[in-house]
């Protein structure tokens, strides 16, 4: 006699969609069985992983940061007074030259955009293309006299500790010599010197010798 034939069960998806006209009961009954299945796989799982000592561990993936790109040097700007002339262009501020108190030092504005002076030594450029009192090339040619850094530090009333340190930010070393205060020379009529002249021999003046009268003439002698 031959076996009754087994129907092979449907699966879950079918289930659905032949109880899709059942009762809600059943429906419910159905997702029921479906919930303790899945219960009963992530049961046997978790037990496979106690047996292999394995703990579940949660793994954070950091979000990618952008590329920094490196941080190029900074502007130092200009600076906050005219610093005094040591031959060396301050780069970064106007390459004019301007007679601050006839000191005739680099101008410290801001260049014009594209520009290598600001706008004041701008206009005052003239056929040359350059400032009326020079550019940073041309002041070693200056004719005029020109007075000490220390004329202008007196006028605007600066320190030389103010100096020194708006020199720095710039990397300027300041010589002693800039603060050291003009020589004056004596005014008037120059002081006659008399000059003395030494002599290794000993200078004998001729003695004079003066006679005075006589009160009385000397008597001559009588005859016998």
């Amino acid at each position: 006699m031959d076996s009754p034939m087994t129907t092979p069960s449907a699966s879950p998806k079918t289930q659905i969609v032949q109880q899709s006209s059942a009762s809600p009961n059943t429906k419910i009954a159905a997702l029921q069985q479906q919930h303790d299945a899945l219960q009963s796989t992530v049961d046997l799982l978790t037990k496979q992983m106690t047996a292999l000592n394995l703990e579940p561990t949660r793994v954070e993936v950091e979000a990618e940061k952008p590329t920094e790109k490196p941080a190029g040097k900074k502007a130092k700007g200009t600076p906050a007074f005219a610093l005094p002339w040591t031959g060396t262009p301050i780069t970064g501020c106007c390459q004019g030259i301007r007679s601050n108190y006839d000191t005739f030092t680099q101008c410290h504005q801001a260049c014009v955009k594209d520009g290598d002076y600001c706008k004041t030594c701008t206009k005052n450029c003239g056929e040359l293309g350059i400032p009326k009192e020079g550019n940073v090339d041309t002041r070693s040619e200056i004719t005029k006299k020109i007075k000490g850094y220390i004329h202008y530090m007196n006028a605007k009333k600066l320190s030389k500790q103010d100096v020194i340190e708006e020199a720095a930010k710039f990397d300027i070393t300041l010589a002693d010599e800039i603060f050291e205060k003009p020589t004056s020379g004596a005014k008037g009529r120059p002081k006659k010197s008399t000059a003395v002249i030494d002599s290794d021999e000993d200078t004998q003046l001729p003695q004079i010798q003066i006679l005075g009268l006589l009160d009385t003439e000397p008597t001559s002698p009588t005859s016998p």
